[in-house]
């Protein structure tokens, strides 16, 4: 007969350790810890399985960033660094082409990356929501030119293989869908980017990188739009103290285009590369189609100057 103490002792250790030193640490095989971990949970609620999830997922420090209701986890120790020479550095920008609906035009996707390649851009940012995701409302299913997770990953990998250079992408709700609706247990952004010789996987919601010492934090999310175009990136940047801003927010998730600056940050939301949806008309919100190209000068860690290019197809 297992203890409740000895099974809060070993499946504790498992979630701050990990698998594999547990079953080495205590000489027990996965089975026996499969055990422990039921006996855990019999003890200590139907939330286990869940903690022991979350706390598989994130640091100590992220778990208490989430417990004190922030949408902005704190940024990864490994945090891709883009280092260059010179002072001035260029790369294009796009969001949610949501590849998979029969609204997605990947002929804009190829537009957008041939430009950036016209352009000289050193890479690319994607927003996040590269694919349409089996979303389960309403008669989703009839808006989806490719079903099912293998159709979409292998559309967008077919499509994002044509740029050549890196690729920082995260993930967005769209994409997480997949997992979060129909639990198949993997995700769709991190395939497709380990499929891609060139794609950096950021994170599933949001990612950080660092442009020659100036912070840039990628933020999809899966929070609402808002009646003010800028009220949503405002709320993202006001969640953080002073020492977490980033010199630049990228956002995705909305289809909006804008540049601003606020509390010291550069900010551009991505847009989108979906024409109008059923779903954002019935909420009376707009789509505003196209991607961007910037040119920025960082020195010391800071940006200097910006000089963002929105390239409209709504024209």
């Amino acid at each position: 007969m297992i203890s409740k103490e000895r099974a809060l002792e070993i499946v504790e250790y498992s979630l701050r350790n990990g698998e594999e030193p547990t079953l080495t640490a205590y000489n027990i095989p996965l089975e026996t810890l499969n055990r422990y971990r039921r006996e855990y949970k019999k003890h200590y609620g139907d939330t286990a399985e869940l903690l022991m999830k979350l706390k598989q997922r994130f640091t100590e420090e992220e778990l208490n960033a989430i417990a004190k209701g922030s949408l902005v986890i704190p940024d990864s120790k490994d945090k891709q660094h883009i280092t260059f020479d010179g002072d001035v550095i260029t790369f294009g920008i796009m969001s949610d082409n949501h590849c998979g609906s029969i609204f997605s035009k990947d002929e804009y996707v190829l537009m957008a990356i041939n430009e950036m390649k016209k352009e000289n851009c050193s890479f690319m940012v994607h927003a996040g929501d590269c694919v349409e995701g089996m979303m389960n409302r309403p008669g989703a299913v009839y808006e989806l030119s490719r079903i099912g997770y293998k159709s979409q990953r292998d559309g967008a990998v077919e499509i994002f293989k044509e740029w050549d250079k890196p690729l920082y992408m995260v993930g967005g709700n769209h994409n997480g869908s997949f997992d979060t609706k129909f639990g198949i247990g993997m995700d769709i952004t991190e395939d497709i980017c380990s499929r891609l010789p060139s794609a950096i996987y950021l994170g599933s919601l949001e990612g950080n990188f660092n442009i020659n010492g100036a912070d840039v934090k990628v933020f999809h999310g899966n929070d609402g739009s808002s009646y003010a175009l800028s009220y949503r990136e405002q709320k993202i940047l006001e969640m953080m103290s002073p020492s977490e801003l980033p010199a630049m927010l990228i956002t995705g998730h909305t289809h909006k285009s804008m540049y601003f600056k606020y509390r010291g940050t550069h900010i551009i939301c991505g847009g989108t590369l979906q024409s109008q949806t059923p779903f954002m008309r019935g909420k009376k919100l707009p789509a505003h189609v196209g991607w961007w190209i910037v040119s920025m000068c960082v020195q010391d860690g800071k940006i200097v100057w910006v000089q963002p290019r929105w390239y409209d197809l709504e024209r």
